[in-house]
């Protein structure tokens, strides 16, 4: 939705129904531990792996300086074309 200052934290592969995503605003860290007493943990950002988290090891995770505007319909919100999609 626009205007919205937060970022999607998400599980890649829940094997629980309550992994739920997470919606984190600007300015909150999330921190991740690897509690695994003997396996790395890939970390992953918009599917591309940038690192990981070495057994015991954790990850600090934030929104960065830079912003970007994604495509716009004319005449058209998101929340308006949602409607649309799926009313029934």
């Amino acid at each position: 939705m626009w205007g919205i200052d937060a970022m999607a934290t998400t599980f890649v592969a829940p094997h629980s129904l309550h992994a739920r995503p997470l919606v984190v605003p600007r300015g909150k860290d999330v921190v991740v531990w690897n509690r695994t007493a003997d396996v790395a943990v890939a970390v992953l950002v918009d599917g591309h792996r940038v690192g990981e988290a070495a057994p015991g090891g954790r990850v600090a995770v934030r929104l960065g300086g830079a912003r970007t505007l994604l495509a716009t319909l004319p005449d058209a919100t998101f929340v308006s074309r949602y409607r649309e999609s799926f009313s029934t």
